[in-house]
């Protein structure tokens, strides 16, 4: 499934979603079992640039669209967390500074830096995928301040 708006939306703490926005979450909440994520791209430049907001229900589609061409300024990235990996009673956010992947068991596993230096591994073992050598930079989040 994945979600999209024309209109900007800079993810804020799940604290602070707007009533708007309460149905949609209890939703995903309700049937999702696995990490999510809400990307903000900038695509396009200058007069024609537009702004996409987008969910995805996994990371493997985060990545599909990261690794893309034209997939346009990635300006910033938010990873909703259910409560069996998330380390509290509810749902939690963290906002992604980085994407890499990691080669773990013979596969590409991705592993998300947070803002403040933490690993995120996805549904791979933290302490193993965290500790493999071999890492490739995905794509940073260059956060936009104030208008475009």
């Amino acid at each position: 499934m994945m979600l999209s708006s024309q209109y900007s939306f800079l993810p804020p703490p799940a604290s602070h979603f707007s009533p708007e926005d309460a149905p949609l979450l209890r939703a995903v909440c309700a049937v999702a079992r696995e990490p999510w994520f809400i990307a903000t791209f900038r695509v396009g430049r200058g007069r024609v640039e537009r702004i996409e907001t987008i969910g995805f229900t996994s990371d493997a589609e985060l990545l599909l669209r990261l690794k893309s061409r034209g997939c346009g300024r990635l300006t910033d990235l938010v990873c909703l967390m259910p409560p069996w990996c998330s380390g509290s009673d509810g749902w939690s956010t963290r906002r992604i500074a980085s994407v890499w992947l990691v080669e773990y068991l013979g596969a590409e596993h991705p592993l998300f830096i947070d803002v403040a230096g933490d690993e995120l591994c996805g549904v791979a073992p933290d302490a193993e995928l965290a500790a493999s050598a071999g890492r490739r930079l995905v794509r940073t989040v260059d956060r936009v301040q104030g208008p475009a």
